[in-house]
């Protein structure tokens, strides 16, 4: 084989493992955008239910506001928003931190099996499953009273 095409070869497994990097490290970053979001979210409804005293019953209205003004976005059901809002209550603002693409790093500190993630990088499922298999009695009994 000659050199240049040794060269060639290299040059296109460099690109193609760069292209990949990208298309991961995008992803990931998004992925930690829409965690951001939806702790956002759920902060702000939590927290003008508690200084507004407001109850469950803003949270059917704010779905179907929220699926009006926003037809284009999905995934503000009511069973989606009270997720959000106990993703809020559960997880403090410094567990959700947003990090720029250019400094993104990996980070391990939520040990999920034989796997660690940084927090942000799991999905909002992720999240609500791992609570509902590790919380304790009292969060189950709250969830099921809603």
């Amino acid at each position: 084989m000659s050199a240049a095409l040794t060269f060639y070869r290299e040059l296109l497994g460099d690109i193609k493992d760069r292209v990949r990097t990208a298309q991961h490290k995008a992803a990931l970053s998004a992925n930690a955008e829409m965690i951001a979001l939806y702790w956002d979210i759920g902060s702000m409804i939590a927290a003008r239910q508690k200084e507004e005293g407001w109850g469950a019953g803003v949270i059917p209205r704010l779905a179907v506001d929220l699926k009006n003004e926003l037809p284009e976005q999905k995934g503000f059901s009511v069973r989606n928003i009270g997720y959000m809002i106990r993703f809020a209550r559960e997880y403090d603002s410094s567990s959700i931190l947003q990090r720029s693409v250019a400094k993104f790093e990996p980070q391990p500190v939520a040990p999920i099996g034989k796997l660690e993630i940084k927090a942000s990088e799991m999905a909002l499922q992720h999240h609500i499953y791992r609570r509902r298999d590790h919380g304790d009695q009292a969060d189950r009994k709250e969830d099921r009273r809603r």
